[in-house]
Order: C-alpha cells, then structure tokens, then sequence
C-alpha cells in the first residue's frame, strides 16, 4: 500500500514539473497513456506550448487586463510613474517589516500583499504609458532586495526580542507599539542585532548594484564610499577597539549610501547613453 502511494506521489510531480518527458520516459503507466488525460497532455496550440502553458497564458492574459484596468483607475489624468509605484510598494514592505518586529502578524501579512499588488502594478503602468526603461527594471530589481532583506530583518527582531518587551503589554491585554519596541531594543543586544543584519543588507546591496548595473552600462560601477576592503578595516577597527557597536552603526549608514550611490550612477550613465544615442 505504501508503495503505490509513493508511485502516486511521484506521479503528480513528474506531472506538474514536465508532463510530456514523464509520459515519455515511462514514469507514467500505460493506462494513463492510453486514456483520455493522455492525449490532453499531447496535445498542441499552434504556438507550441502546452495545455498547462496555455491555461497559464490564459490567467497571465486575464491579470493583466485587471491590472490595465487599475491602472487607469489609479493614475486617470494624473502623471503617475512606474518609479514612483516601485518606491510605494518598498515603503509598505518596510511598513511591513516594522509590524513584524511588534509581532503583528495580519497587519504585517495584509500589507506585503498590497506591496504586492504595487509590484505588479509599477509594470503595467510602464506597459501602458510606454514608458518601460532599463532603469526602471534595474531600480525594481534592486529596491526588491531592499524589500525582501527588510521583511527577513522584522522577522529577526521579534525572534530576538525577549518575552520581557511584549510581557507589560500583553498583561493589559493590549498590543505592542513602535515605541515599546524601539525602547526596549536600544536598552538591551536588540540594536545590535538590527544594526548587523542593516550591514549584512548594505554590504549584499553594495555588491549586487554593482554587477546589475555592470550588465546595463558600459563603465564599471565602482564607486560609492566602502567597498569590502573599507568593510574589513571598520570591522577589524570596531573589534579590536573594543568598540563593536561604532562599527555597526558607521557600517549600516555607509553600506547602504554607497549602493545608493550605485543606484545614482547607473542613472545618470543611462541618461548620458540615452542622450548621445539621440545626438
């Protein structure tokens, strides 16, 4: 009995990673292949793709009609850049991130949703107004890190919290505020380990615009303040010294300028490009 159950569990996963080369390679058995669901499976749309791929394509069709629709219902007569859209959507996230740390888990889930629905609305507004540029996916691809990194960084700061921060309020049978959290993080390690995780953001940050970046433009994306032999010297300084926490702080503030620096570069190289390909 176990047995034919793991075959059907092997047979869902041959069939919804690649259908055609499980029934190809004999993974699938000749009932399967001799009924009916076989020859959905084969058969073709003139494009060659799949029925799978042809009912994903269908959905994607559908979504992107819901979202041209919101996208004039948002933007109507307004200028309303996708940029602009990419820079909401990291705000609400790190709104988000924040409402982690308190432990206020709806709240902090219904928001990474509505950061969601911004994401993909950031594209169809560029789809729609033909405004679509290299920069606007090079500043979406990046800002999505800061988002994800920032969402990861609340979840480490409510699990590193002592029950102590939450104890005074949940006895009033109420919840958590910003303040609570910030002032019994600075009284104890909690800063230290936002400011660790704020460098562990910046240093990946510093090195990830700069090979996105390297991918667009021409130039090397070098500059900014600290790159990794400054990183090693601040942290060696901070460790030796004694004082840990100096280098933390100057770290987290230096990474994360320096891969806005980035940011800024890239831009401005861009427009540079753009301009002389015009003249």
């Amino acid at each position: 009995m176990r047995d034919r159950k793991s075959r059907f569990i092997i047979l869902k996963c041959a069939l919804v990673a690649q259908p055609d080369r499980a029934i190809a390679s004999g993974a699938i058995g000749w009932r399967f292949k001799s009924s009916r669901a076989h020859q959905i499976f084969l058969e073709r749309r003139p494009g060659g793709s799949s029925v799978l791929n042809m009912l994903s394509t269908k959905l994607s069709g559908r979504l992107d009609k819901i979202l041209d629709s919101a996208v004039r219902l948002v933007a109507g007569e307004r200028e309303i850049t996708p940029n602009v859209l990419t820079i909401v959507g990291l705000v609400i996230n790190l709104t988000a991130a924040a409402f982690f740390g308190m432990g206020r888990w709806r709240l902090g889930g219904i928001l990474i949703l509505a950061a969601g629905f911004f994401d993909m609305l950031d594209g169809a507004v560029a789809r729609v107004s033909g405004s679509e540029t290299e920069f606007g996916a090079f500043l979406d691809s990046v800002l999505d890190r800061y988002s994800d990194l920032g969402i990861l960084i609340g979840l480490v700061v409510f699990y590193s919290l002592d029950e102590a921060a939450f104890a005074a309020a949940w006895d009033e049978g109420r919840k958590v505020t910003m303040g609570e959290t910030i002032k019994y993080a600075l009284e104890n390690q909690t800063i230290n380990v936002i400011l660790s995780c704020a460098v562990l953001a910046g240093s990946l940050l510093t090195s990830y615009t700069r090979a996105r970046a390297e991918s667009l433009i021409s130039r090397k994306c070098n500059v900014g303040i600290v790159e990794r032999p400054e990183r090693i010297i601040l942290l060696a300084a901070g460790a030796i010294s004694g004082y840990m926490s100096v280098a933390l702080w100057a770290l987290a503030f230096l990474t994360n300028i320096t891969a806005l620096q980035r940011i800024h570069f890239t831009w401005k190289e861009m427009k540079s490009s753009k301009l002389s390909g015009k003249s």
